[in-house]
């Protein structure tokens, strides 16, 4: 990612996974994150247009719903007690194609805040229209 690379080269220490990094990024691992594991604990997670794929069959051999919600709660695991999670997800009507999810606010609130509790407020911009 974009975002990850500039991390990288003004030498922050960062850990990127990603099942199917561009073959210049050397510094990302290259693994499925629902079976990464790490000793290491982090003050920030950062999930950028990236939750609302996973478990979704143009991306992996399989179809999970939920694996959206099991990438969630491995962040949370990896994260130490006071760490914080920044999330980007498409929100709008719901919906789940082969390729992505859009999130409606009760889907998120479902979702993703049985993990983490929104500390600033959730701010939504809707993907093609009102909800």
């Amino acid at each position: 990612s974009a975002f990850g690379r500039i991390l990288h080269e003004k030498g922050y220490d960062i850990t990127v996974v990603d099942l199917h990094p561009k073959p210049t990024e050397m510094w990302v691992t290259k693994e499925d994150f629902l079976t990464f594991e790490t000793e290491k604990r982090f003050d920030v997670a950062v999930a950028i247009s990236s939750l609302e794929h996973f478990g979704l069959p143009i991306y992996t051999p399989y179809f999970n719903p939920f694996a959206d919600v099991i990438a969630t709660y491995h962040i949370w695991q990896l994260l130490k007690p006071a760490g914080r999670l920044y999330l980007s997800i498409p929100i709008g009507r719901s919906l789940t194609t082969t390729e992505w999810r859009i999130y409606s606010p009760d889907d998120i609130f479902s979702r993703f805040c049985q993990f983490f509790r929104p500390i600033y407020g959730v701010a939504f911009s809707m993907v093609g229209g009102t909800a």
